[in-house]
């Protein structure tokens, strides 16, 4: 009985197991998903109002040709974004998405020279390069020999992240008062202990990715956290001022946690991969130990 039970077990499973990985190739792609419709929506709205993003400040308002521009940057952010929904479009994709963002970031470049001493220039920059570099991971992930540069590329990738979360962190406590009227006024236990808080999640996961110690419980924290800043801070903001300016910066919260979760994606898919080579069963089980540490 106890066999038959087994193999009514054994077949269940495997009718569902392709359910499962369908599932499971859906979840570990999410990011990459989530960050095409952000950047699309922005498209979208720039398309539309025939401006560049609001939070793009420093694009000068004399700049020739300015609605045209706008809107080629627009159309070139929806092509791309779609492009990202994609797998098989994701090389090329992720390197639009990438010099696109690229706009975003250097157009606070000029800012260093005058507020270099302040919170502001870091800020902009840190939350631009992050998604540059979500964009930037999707594409090399799929170039092809990506396995065999995958460790030292998500390493690399990692401090770089590191550093804009202690930039991100840094900015928190300069501007905690702004930071924290930020919070929702119901949301116990107040506004100042959240952005206090924020700002101690911050440190703490800019220490971990630049160290690579629990980098992936860090990426995956936050994601919950930025998507937590979307919902509850931007979200709400939206509700109160729907004018496209408002949900431009909503979309590129959104692109911001769709770029930590491709991070967080390809740090699970290195663990895998480790923990693949160490298993017994693997061909060459001394590749690695079972922390994933290069074998002896």
């Amino acid at each position: 009985m106890d066999t038959v039970d087994r193999l009514r077990r054994v077949a269940r499973d495997a009718k569902a197991a392709p359910a499962a990985g369908s599932l499971a190739r859906l979840q570990r792609g999410f990011g990459r998903h989530l960050l095409g419709a952000m950047l699309a929506l922005l498209g979208v709205l720039m398309l539309i109002h025939r401006q560049f993003s609001p939070s793009w400040q420093l694009v000068p308002d004399d700049l020739p040709a300015q609605s045209q521009l706008a809107m080629l940057l627009g159309a070139w952010l929806l092509v791309a974004g779609v492009a990202l929904q994609l797998q098989r479009f994701a090389r090329v994709a992720g390197t639009l998405a990438a010099l696109a963002l690229m706009v975003g970031f250097v157009s606070f470049v000029p800012l260093i020279p005058g507020e270099g001493l302040t919170y502001n220039p870091w800020l902009h920059l840190a939350e631009q390069a992050m998604m540059v570099m979500g964009a930037g991971l999707v594409a090399a992930q799929a170039r092809p020999g990506w396995e065999g540069v995958r460790a030292r590329r998500l390493r690399l990738t990692c401090i770089r992240f590191g550093i804009c979360e202690l930039a991100l962190a840094l900015t928190h406590v300069a501007a905690l008062d702004g930071t924290a009227r930020l919070v929702p006024d119901w949301l116990p236990p107040g506004q100042r202990e959240w952005a206090i808080l924020t700002a101690i999640f911050h440190f703490a996961a800019a220490i971990a990715l630049i160290s690579g110690e629990h980098a992936l419980a860090a990426a995956r924290a936050l994601v919950v956290m930025f998507a937590g800043f979307s919902l509850l801070v931007w979200g709400r903001i939206v509700l109160l001022d729907p004018s496209w300016q408002m949900f431009a910066i909503f979309a590129l919260s959104w692109a911001m946690t769709g770029a930590v979760w491709v991070l967080a994606d390809a740090l699970a898919e290195e663990l895998r991969a480790r923990c693949g080579a160490a298993s017994p069963l693997a061909p060459d089980s001394g590749a690695s130990d079972a922390r994933g540490r290069p074998g002896r």
